[in-house]
């Protein structure tokens, strides 16, 4: 230690600062411990057990459980796992089925059994080994044709398993479950689906159900969404079973020879799929609370809406190189208007959203030229704004444009996306024009008009000076 010279006093002493204590896991509340258990495989969560005194028994009481089921260990370490917990309640629990043996197909319906009487909420049931085994000896679980009985489960989760039959799918037994999802399964020998209080359905790439045979009976049911599957020929999707029915969304689905669709309490509903309605054939869609609708088209005709009188919002995207091109439509005489040939698609398609308010109108551009007369536009009394794409904007009249504009004598926006797919634009330009100087082929009420592309190129430009005749003018954003 050194004096200083000058004073002949002693330097200050120097404090240490001290190190604040690390946290560890261990030093967290014991629901946030079950929590973290909850995410690790069974085996997993028991081995926590050697990591201190605190953790000897807190496995028994974690939040969810994760159990691996395949092979002689996995069995018996789930027999003794949920024999030591007993009737702990479990918020959820997950059976991962791996490569299963004869003996673990007789113990998984136990298990499933043990764990309802343990009230838990959530229950997944996932085969992750589906399509593993190519020589096809690995035995399959199949549920038990017997409903589930549970006074606290709320959501199902289905995953690839082999056969589900209608007893299993009978839960008037759960009566506040709410949410099941059913994907990848085989439900070709069922034709009923059962619960008083289910509010959500997904079934998603089950491509050997018959939705035109299997009734699904629920009251409650609000959302429902249907992807991968294929609608067998003159099947009706018929919905009077399920009364407060809002939301329908079907993806990726076979429509091609589905003849109507019906619901009375539908809202919102979306067609987004590979392949749909059969050339000469229309899909009736008979909705009439519907207010809102997404619909693509790939191949075939475009369905027909039914008194959708109630309709807010249209999104139309329309994939196929001629939308019109269906030479003889079965929709005449159903409908009481005459076939307009070539054009039949469009008529129908255009009048069937005569009543929204907000239209988006994208097409594919391999259209073959052909143009609807000015006569067989129907008048959009109630739209407001109105998105269309480069398909709508051809030179060198621009007639399909033309004419849309002419018949929206409410149209308070118009935006033109052209060459561009989005959602981000290069370009975005917003154009004006003065009341006192429309032209009277446009809305009086048209005060926004906005074009979104990659480029200004000589195409867009030809669009600016089609709006210019108009007294639509522009400005850079």
């Amino acid at each position: 230690m050194q004096i200083d010279r000058t004073t002949g006093a002693m330097p200050p002493t120097k404090v240490r600062k001290k190190t604040p204590p690390t946290a560890s896991i261990g030093d967290h509340p014991d629901g946030a411990l079950q929590l973290v258990l909850s995410f690790l495989p069974a085996q997993d969560a028991v081995r926590t057990c050697v990591l201190a005194r605190r953790w000897r028994h807190t496995w028994r009481s974690a939040a969810g459980l994760i159990i691996l089921c395949g092979g002689d260990t996995r069995r018996k370490f789930a027999d003794r796992l949920l024999r030591a917990r007993g009737a702990t309640p479990v918020d959820t629990c997950e059976f991962r089925l791996l490569e299963l043996e004869d003996e673990d197909v007789r113990h998984i319906d136990v298990w499933i059994r043990h764990v309802l009487q343990c009230k838990v909420h959530v229950l997944r049931i996932n085969n992750v080994c589906i399509g593993r085994q190519p020589d096809g000896d690995q035995p399959e679980y199949e549920p038990a044709s017997l409903p589930l009985i549970s006074q606290h489960l709320k959501k199902l989760q289905l995953l690839n398993i082999y056969t589900l039959y209608n007893g299993f799918l009978d839960f008037s037994s759960c009566p506040v479950l709410e949410d099941l999802e059913i994907r990848g399964c085989d439900l070709s020998y069922a034709d009923r689906l059962s619960s008083q209080s289910l509010k959500r359905l997904t079934i998603d790439g089950c491509d050997n159900l018959d939705v035109g045979r299997m009734k699904i009976y629920a009251p409650n049911l609000v959302s429902l969404w249907l992807q991968g599957i294929n609608i067998p020929s003159g099947c009706i999707l018929d919905f009077s079973s399920c009364p407060v029915l809002e939301d329908l969304e079907i993806r990726g689905c076979n429509l091609l020879i589905a003849d109507r669709l019906l619901s009375q309490s539908l809202k919102r509903l979306t067609i987004d799929g590979l392949s749909f309605f059969y050339d000469g054939e229309r899909m009736e869609i008979c909705a009439p609370n519907l207010f809102s609708l997404w619909l693509e088209v790939y191949d075939g005709c475009t369905p027909s809406l039914q008194g959708m009188s109630s309709l807010v919002g249209a999104v139309i995207k329309l994939h196929r190189n001629d939308w019109g091109h269906v030479p003889v439509c079965s929709q005449t005489e159903r409908s009481g208007h005459g076939c307009v040939g070539r054009n039949c698609d469009k008529y129908f398609l255009l009048h069937s959203l005569s009543e929204a308010q907000n239209l988006a109108l994208i097409a594919h551009h391999g259209e073959d030229g052909t143009r609807m007369d000015l006569e067989f536009y129907p008048t959009f009394n109630k739209l407001k704004t109105l998105l269309l794409n480069e398909y709508w904007c051809e030179p060198p009249d621009f007639s399909a444009l033309a004419s849309l504009l002419e018949h929206s004598p409410v149209l308070e926006k118009l935006t033109l996306q052209l060459y561009s797919e989005g959602p981000k634009h290069n370009v975005e330009i917003k154009l004006s024009c003065k009341p006192m100087e429309k032209s009277a082929a446009i809305s009086e009420h048209l005060s926004t008009v906005e074009i979104k592309c990659e480029a200004l190129d000589e195409r867009v430009s030809n669009v600016l000076k089609f709006l210019g005749k108009l007294n639509i003018w522009f400005q850079f954003s």
